[in-house]
């Protein structure tokens, strides 16, 4: 994990608790749901891939900040600013 990550991370966990939403939330409406085939349940695509980055453990691609910004309604600049975290911007969310 780097401080990047970390850092995005914060800033994730924080908009969910903000909008009051869960990570299938998030995922439904970053990439939409599917079916199951076998258990006929509705599911959200992409929990995997949210789950690393509010953990830490990824970065999203370039195009995935994009679809961030835009389902939390920020800039990718707020979410990932390119010179690290603004100093007192983490707690504008909690």
């Amino acid at each position: 994990m780097t401080d990047r990550n970390l850092a995005l991370a914060h800033v994730l966990n924080g908009l969910l608790v903000a909008k009051g939403w869960t990570r299938s939330d998030l995922a439904r409406q970053m990439f939409g749901t599917y079916t199951d085939p076998t258990t006929g349940y509705v599911v959200a695509r992409g929990r995997d891939r949210i789950s690393s980055w509010l953990n830490g453990k990824q970065y999203p691609t370039p195009e995935n900040l994009r679809r961030l910004a835009l389902a939390f309604g920020v800039t990718v600049e707020e979410l990932a600013p390119p010179k690290g975290p603004i100093k007192g911007y983490f707690i504008a969310y909690w």
